[in-house]
C-alpha cells in the first residue's frame, strides 16, 4: 500500500469515527432547550441517565479512535499540526451528520 493511500484511508477512518460520534451525540439536530430537558430528565430517571452515559461514552470512544487514526499517519515532525487536521475532520464530520445523520438515527429506531 502506498503511503498516500494509507494516509487517505486513515483520514477516511477518522472521518467515519468522528461522524459516528456526532451522530451518536445528536449534535446537529438537538436544540439547546431539548438538551436541557434531557439533562433534567436524566436527573430523575436512572434509565435515562444510563442511556445518556452510554451515548456519551460511545461518542467519546469514537472521537478518541478518530484522533488515534489521524495521529498514526502524522510524522513526528508534523505532530504539532494535529489540531488542524483534527479540526478539518470534525468539520467534515459535521457535514456528514447534516447530510445523513437523521436517516441513520431513523434506521436505528426502526430496528428496535
Amino acid at each position: 500500500m502506498t503511503p498516500t493511500l494509507l494516509a487517505f484511508s486513515h483520514f477516511i477512518a477518522a472521518l467515519l469515527c468522528a461522524s459516528l460520534a456526532i451522530v451518536i451525540w445528536n449534535v446537529g439536530t438537538r436544540s439547546p432547550a431539548r438538551m436541557a430537558i434531557d439533562l433534567f430528565r436524566s436527573l430523575h430517571s436512572a434509565r435515562s441517565f444510563l442511556l445518556g452515559l452510554a451515548r456519551f461514552l460511545g461518542g467519546s470512544l469514537c472521537l478518541l479512535l478518530a484522533g488515534f487514526a489521524i495521529a498514526t499517519i502524522l510524522p513526528v515532525t508534523e505532530l504539532d499540526h494535529f489540531a488542524v487536521y483534527f479540526t478539518v475532520v470534525i468539520i467534515c464530520a459535521l457535514g456528514v451528520e447534516l447530510l445523513i445523520g437523521e436517516d441513520l438515527r431513523a434506521a436505528v429506531r426502526l430496528k428496535r
